[in-house]
């Protein structure tokens, strides 16, 4: 798999990760409120670790394969 991720820093903002996944930001705030993709605030800007990415996007991965 191409890491597009490896030489992105260990924390992301909500609008690297909605850049990187495609999405509106307000979909990142949500799943981040939801808990299904963790982050911790500084402030009133969320962050998201890189590492914690990485196991959101897996797991999305299982789900689909899980699904076919």
């Amino acid at each position: 798999m191409n890491n597009i991720l490896e030489g992105a820093s260990d924390i992301l903002t909500s609008d690297e990760v909605a850049n990187y996944l495609g999405v509106h930001k307000n979909t990142i705030y949500n799943l981040c409120k939801s808990g299904e993709l963790p982050s911790f605030k500084i402030g009133n800007n969320r962050r998201i670790r890189t590492e914690k990415l990485r196991e959101y996007i897996k797991s999305q991965e299982d789900k689909q394969e899980m699904n076919s």
